[in-house]
């Protein structure tokens, strides 16, 4: 399984990368699964960052603490611009439906990706 983490920006040389994002309705995130990084654009991010395995995963609370292996940076840019005509589209192609997720979730939100949905974000990884 794969899942899209957006929160605010934070320094991604340190390994591991420990991010916190609040307690989803639904467990979707277990060690192992794949993990794409989303800095926040309107807190200062750029969109996607990367892309690491969750090493562990520990929940406090209403929040959910994320340990990430080393991150393989995106080599290309993708952030809300590119996404921005995707998000009213009526199709529901990976990209289309992945704007939906980005924009509509809140800063700090961990989401269950769709295999095809990792998979288009995956081509801007490396």
């Amino acid at each position: 399984m794969a899942v899209l983490i957006k929160v605010p920006p934070q320094e991604t040389a340190e390994v591991p990368l420990l991010i916190e994002a609040p307690k989803s309705k639904a467990g979707i995130a277990a060690v192992g699964d794949q993990a794409f990084v989303w800095f926040s654009e309107k807190q200062g991010g750029r969109g996607l960052v990367g892309r690491g395995q969750i090493e562990s995963v520990v929940q406090q609370g209403s929040i959910v603490r994320f340990q990430l292996g080393e991150l393989t940076l995106a080599s290309r840019w993708l952030g809300n611009a590119e996404l921005g005509p995707l998000r009213n589209a009526a199709s529901v192609a990976p990209d289309s439906s992945l704007s939906k997720k980005i924009y509509r979730f809140a800063h700090n939100r961990a989401v269950a990706l769709s295999v095809e949905e990792a998979a288009w974000p995956d081509e801007f990884i490396g």
